[in-house]
């Protein structure tokens, strides 16, 4: 039996330089996009607001003010603000909707 232990080969492992696993970098973030907000004539004294071609409110016009109304049906959106510059009630509608969540 000692003949059969000692004419078999040594094994041992070949000694090997310690490398760093490769990483590679991490994928770029996607670039964020700007909401798109625009707003097309609805009626005579309407205006409907869209965010990124969505139809989130309108804007009401009466007389030297514009009504902010909040939501995607005339019937049912509900005034979320008032001005006088037209810019401000777009805005004020955005605004609304961002907070809903929708």
């Amino acid at each position: 039996m000692t003949d059969t232990l000692d004419a078999r080969p040594a094994r041992m492992r070949e000694r090997r330089a310690l490398v760093a696993p490769h990483r590679s970098r991490p994928a770029p973030a996607p670039p964020l996009v700007e909401p798109r907000v625009a707003w097309e004539r609805a009626g005579a004294d309407c205006y409907a607001v869209l965010l990124n071609d969505k139809l989130i409110g309108f804007i009401d016009v009466a007389g030297r003010v514009f009504v902010a109304l909040a939501g995607c049906r005339y019937d049912r959106a509900v005034e979320v603000g008032q001005s006088v510059e037209f810019e401000r009630a777009v805005d004020a509608v955005v605004v609304a909707t961002a907070s809903s969540g929708a």
